[in-house]
């Protein structure tokens, strides 16, 4: 079933999970997306049983969530109990006056509802960073697109 080397199990009790700061930073003009693979029923897990992950960063002694997604425990969407289905949260673009550039990226794992029954298998952590070009750079790159163009309609017409 869990074929990767990130495997956890976390049981479907409220706060059960995993948090960590890590120690790459955000940085401005770039965004980033926590992706997760997620099998729900394990242990005759209840319909309705939520699960949790995100991105935070921490402020002072609180952690501020940024990007998050709620997992649901269904049929329909777990429809067997040893397929993983991914599920992602995602911060946009970090700017300058963000109160996070700079900032240590944390990543959250919690049950977020639940009885105690059954568990939640979760594999294949992934962490993405891309950088986003600033608007001025797109208007730049458009800019010289349509100077282009107009010098290659320039040069058809007088040849």
């Amino acid at each position: 079933n869990i074929d990767g080397n990130q495997a956890l199990y976390l049981f479907a009790l409220p706060t059960a999970g995993l948090t960590q700061t890590l120690s790459a930073t955000y940085e401005v003009g770039v965004s980033y997306t926590l992706t997760l693979g997620v099998a729900g029923g394990g242990g005759n897990l209840p319909e309705g049983s939520t699960f949790l992950l995100g991105l935070y960063y921490v402020d002072g002694a609180s952690a501020v969530s940024l990007g998050t997604t709620l997992v649901t425990h269904s049929l329909a969407t777990f429809p067997v109990s040893t397929t993983f289905v991914d599920f992602s949260a995602t911060v946009p673009a970090v700017g300058a006056a963000d109160a996070w550039a700079g900032k240590p990226i944390g990543v959250q794992l919690i049950a977020a509802s639940g009885t105690g029954v059954g568990y939640w298998d979760l594999d294949n952590v992934r962490l993405e960073a891309t950088v986003v070009p600033e608007p001025g750079t797109w208007a730049l790159l458009g800019t010289g697109a349509g100077l282009l163009w107009m010098a290659g309609r320039r040069r058809n017409v007088r040849g």
